[in-house]
């Protein structure tokens, strides 16, 4: 039954994916890029952190997908990116600009604020039925 309902989330997800222009892609793709990096900093608790969100926004999101389809709702699927963003921001003055990872960190919690920006439209346009 769950990994039925992971295939069907996966299968919708692909789906939606593959439709999208190419600007979104190469933005989903920057999106990836920038959490795996996560795994060069892995001995640093934010990067902990940052792969303990991004694998719990994985199964929400397959979730989202096979519930809802390729909704605007799938916008919650970054939910877990929501406490990550406010740890990092209270993290981030302490980490060193000058290194790769403080650069790292910051354009971190720039692209995960700028998802969660478009998250959250899409997520009231889809309750408001927009």
């Amino acid at each position: 039954m769950i990994l039925e309902l992971m295939e069907q989330g996966n299968a919708v997800l692909n789906a939606g994916i593959a439709s999208y222009a190419i600007g979104w892609k190469i933005w989903l793709g920057i999106m990836g890029i920038t959490n795996l990096l996560a795994f060069a900093f892995i001995k640093k608790r934010e990067a902990q952190f940052t792969i303990l969100a991004f694998s719990l926004n994985i199964p929400l999101m397959t979730f989202l997908a096979a519930t809802f389809g390729f909704e605007r709702i799938l916008g919650l699927g970054h939910f877990f990116w929501i406490p990550l963003v406010i740890y990092l921001t209270t993290r981030y003055k302490e980490i060193p600009i000058k290194t790769y990872y403080g650069k790292w960190v910051r354009l971190l919690m720039i692209i995960i604020s700028i998802s969660l920006v478009i998250d959250i439209a899409d997520v009231v346009r889809y309750v408001l039925g927009v």
